[in-house]
């Protein structure tokens, strides 16, 4: 009896496989995420490949409307099936700037890492805040455990468009470089550190957001305590060359 049993779960398997190799292409792998991906448009360029052998994309984009947030360029997605064993399937990722193990849940959540190697970030594209709008090129870690996505993150070189703090314009200049860990779980969005490092001072960024409502501080230690952007700056004093502000997003 339980021979036959396990001949069956084989033959079930098999033919799943064998479904899914001829009926999952790129296009419809692409298809098939995009369902589950609100407000959100995965598009590709030049995708083959199948379950079997994996799937190869000279580019795929993350689009929100005509923005474009995220893109990669030669993707090389391969699914591992020997997690089947404990109810989930293996997927590597590699392309320029990610790559990455995942293992999907078939009856949880998914867990893994994603390496992030200088990929392209523009806050303008996710309309984060006008106020603070900046371009760079990210690297870092994106680990998925429990149900909770931490993301660390560093760059270093920031191109600002414009950098202005409760109706205070700074200087450009003030921070070329940071480094930090975002923690995404459920409805809440918990910044552990973002430090921010530049020729004309240091700041940090703590607080966190939860459903959509943010309480955040931006902490900033000049370098110089004579530069004229700092006259604004100080009624927002709390110690000696030491400035706090709330931040919006």
């Amino acid at each position: 009896m339980v021979k036959k049993l396990l001949v069956a779960l084989v033959a079930i398997f098999f033919s799943v496989i064998l479904t899914l190799f001829f009926y999952l292409s790129s296009a419809t792998l692409v298809d098939s995420v995009n369902g589950f991906l609100p407000h959100l448009v995965i598009k590709h360029t030049d995708g083959y490949g199948n379950i079997l052998w994996g799937y190869r994309f000279d580019r795929l984009s993350v689009m929100k409307g005509s923005d474009e947030l995220l893109s990669v360029s030669e993707l090389k997605i391969n699914f591992r099936f020997f997690p089947l064993l404990w109810g989930a399937v293996g997927l590597d990722i590699n392309s320029q700037e990610l790559s990455g193990r995942l293992n999907l849940s078939l009856f949880g959540k998914p867990e893994g890492e994603v390496n992030i190697k200088e990929i392209n970030f523009d806050t303008t594209s996710f309309g984060i805040n006008e106020n603070v709008q900046f371009s760079s090129k990210l690297s870092g870690v994106l680990k998925i455990s429990k149900g909770e996505v931490l993301l660390e993150i560093k760059t270093d070189e920031i191109s600002w468009k414009k950098l202005t703090v409760n109706g205070i314009d700074l200087p450009f200049t003030l921070f070329s470089s940071a480094r930090g860990g975002i923690l995404f779980s459920n409805n809440r969005v918990l910044i552990k550190s973002l430090n921010f490092e530049g020729v004309k001072g240091n700041a940090r960024i703590v607080g966190e957001v939860v459903n959509g409502k943010p309480s955040l501080e931006l902490e900033i230690i000049p370098k110089d305590w004579n530069e004229p952007y700092l006259i604004p700056l100080e009624q927002y004093k709390a110690g000696p060359g030491f400035y706090k502000l709330s931040l919006s997003l």
